[in-house]
């Protein structure tokens, strides 16, 4: 707002609620006012409100050399509660000055700004804000007349993550202007680490010499350049990456500059100086009031947080490559004893380092001082983004999804982060039935065959005492008919293991016969991949209406009494062997169905750990 004796009036519109407003507002009066107070009134979606607002910094005496003695106001005052309602929109924001706010000598009513915080929902950063007003930076004939402003000290006291712009708004009144010479000045700037500089240090002295210790920069020089003064165009300097001038009147001007605090920084610093050129000759102070640098906001301050991650996987090979591929190496399935290689891949997925780092798989029984380290550095910190890469070679035992688990401790003591990951191992598991049982005068075995292994085929095994004989059938349902045996066209059993004819047709029980081994009870193992452990099955007993054998009496008929369709079998339940938590049977509803059918459970042997 420019000078002015009357009300004057800024609209501002707002894109979300109204969080906080702050007006400041600077002078210079020759005498003091006699009411130094100003009107404030906001008219908005809400309605209007209104209110009166006194300094609420210091005065400061200029020390000019003029009689009355000539003031300095600096004011700051925090107007949120008059934006009713808070809600967006658009606001009118009217002041009205000081009384005698302009009246002659010395007197400067620098005008007012307006600072309003509103959140454009939703808010994306927390931020920290800080605020610098008042006329402790008035420059000029204060105290030993420097030209130069006290410092203005940003202290937020954490180091910020990244790189960070930050924008400054400043103002200056009451600076005397001619035609003939440039009233100079620069906006010097520092930032740093650690503890911030006091107020009353300088980050250029008197004669415009910078003071090496705080590093301050000369980041915009010529920033106010009134009207009909011969000054040469502002410019920037790095940290300042862009400057906006806004010259208001002849003795006030209102500046925007951009500056980029670095990672790490914890404090910035401006101040101004105001030389007057004179022909090239330094420490000529000028007059005038700097409004303050009004608001500085910040990234809030979010403490660095610990994580970790685990990836684990399973190849299969005793001597694989580590790191598998996570979604994509979780499963390695074979017989038992098949050589795997699980891997463990920990990340530090956080922003703090981690030692110790502890690795451990209980399904396994392992930790990392078990496995063998494949990458990475174990011996020290695991920085961010950085990690270790493990390996342990196992064999299939059982069929097993187990789980591995990291915790990660902050280099910082703060609380342990852990993750955990898993990978399976298959077993290939077969299960099913025997069971003999005679039918038509022939002996068969009657199978049910269960398996999670490859494969479409399976192999059935007899073995006796002296011999055995080997068959293929197709996974699932059937029957196969017993060694030695054979039937004729009609289906009906022409010969039997262990009996031979005499040249007249005479049968006899042969010890010699080829199947001799076969004529009783035998082992019966089935394989696909894997195997089972072997049964014993008993050979099929004969009936009266099903034989399975012929009678071995020199007054017995050359053939075996013709049979009926009605299969019969004698039971004989057999215990499975080797399981410890077998499958149960199924299917076979064919060979459960026959009276008396040997009915053998059979299972691969399947434990609960890998």
């Amino acid at each position: 707002m420019a000078e002015s004796t009357g009300p004057q009036f800024l609209t501002l519109a707002f894109d979300g609620p109204v969080i906080r407003a702050v007006i400041e507002w600077t002078g210079i009066w020759q005498p003091a006012p006699l009411d130094p107070t100003i009107g404030v009134e906001v008219t908005g979606p809400g309605g209007t409100a209104s209110g009166t607002f006194a300094g609420s910094e210091s005065t400061d005496a200029t020390g000019l050399p003029v009689t009355p003695a000539a003031t300095a106001y600096g004011y700051a005052a925090d107007i949120t509660g008059l934006f009713t309602g808070n809600a967006a929109g658009t606001y009118t924001v009217t002041v009205t000055p000081p009384v005698d706010g302009i009246d002659g000598g010395e007197n400067r009513w620098g005008g007012a700004t307006i600072t309003a915080i509103y959140d454009d929902s939703p808010c994306t950063i927390d931020s920290t804000t800080v605020w610098k007003t008042g006329v402790d930076y008035y420059y000029g004939g204060n105290s030993t007349s420097s030209p130069t402003t006290d410092l203005i000290v940003y202290d937020w006291g954490y180091p910020l993550l990244e790189d960070y712009t930050a924008s400054f708004t400043t103002s200056t009144v009451g600076m005397d202007y001619d035609t003939s010479d440039c009233r100079a000045s620069s906006i010097w700037v520092a930032t740093g680490s650690g503890t911030a500089p006091s107020t009353n240090a300088d980050l250029v002295d008197d004669d415009g010499v910078p003071n090496p210790a705080l590093g301050g920069v000369e980041g915009v020089t010529n920033p106010f350049s009134p009207p009909n003064q011969p000054c040469p165009s502002a410019a920037v300097t790095v940290p300042v990456t862009s400057f906006t001038p806004g010259n208001v009147g002849p003795e006030q001007a209102l500046v925007q500059f951009d500056m980029v605090i670095p990672a790490g920084s914890t404090w910035a610093a401006i101040q101004l100086e105001s030389p007057r050129d004179n022909s090239g000759f330094p420490g000529q102070p000028e007059n005038g009031i700097w409004a303050g640098a009004g608001l500085l906001l910040l990234p809030a301050f979010v403490p660095p947080e610990p994580d970790v991650a685990l990836e684990k996987t399973v190849l299969e090979g005793a001597d694989a490559t580590c790191p598998g591929i996570e979604g994509t190496d979780e499963r390695v399935a074979g017989d038992a004893g098949t050589r795997v290689t699980y891997c463990f891949t920990v990340t530090n997925t956080g922003e703090v380092p981690l030692n110790p780092v502890e690795l451990s798989d209980s399904d396994l029984g392992v930790t990392q001082d078990d496995m063998t380290l494949v990458s990475g550095d174990d011996s020290v910190d695991l920085g961010p983004g950085e990690e270790l890469v493990y390996s342990y070679s196992s064999t299939i035992t059982a069929s097993l999804v187990n789980t591995a688990t990291v915790t990660g401790h902050p280099i910082d003591d703060g609380a342990p982060v852990t993750a955990s990951n898993d990978a399976e191992v298959q077993q290939y598991v077969i299960s099913g039935t025997v069971a003999s049982f005679c039918e038509a005068n022939a002996p068969y075995l009657a199978y049910d065959i269960r398996t999670t292994a490859p494969g479409t085929t399976a192999t059935i095994t007899f073995a006796g005492n002296g011999g055995s004989e080997t068959v293929t059938v197709p996974i699932g349902e059937g029957e196969v008919l017993w060694p030695g045996a054979s039937v004729g066209a009609d289906g009906v059993g022409t010969d039997w293991p262990g009996w031979d004819q005499d040249a007249d047709g005479t049968w006899f029980e042969n010890p010699d016969n080829a199947y001799a081994w076969a004529n009783g009870d035998v082992d019966v193992k089935v394989t696909v991949n894997p195997s089972t452990d072997p049964v014993t099955v008993a050979y099929p007993t004969g009936t009266s209406t099903c034989v399975t054998a012929p009678q071995p009496t020199d007054s017995s008929p050359d053939v075996p009494p013709a049979a009926d369709d009605t299969p019969t079998s004698t039971q004989d339940a057999l215990p499975l062997t080797g399981s410890a938590d077998p499958v149960g049977p199924v299917g076979l509803a064919m060979a459960l169905l026959l009276a008396g059918a040997g009915l053998v459970m059979f299972s691969r042997r399947r434990m609960r750990r890998s």
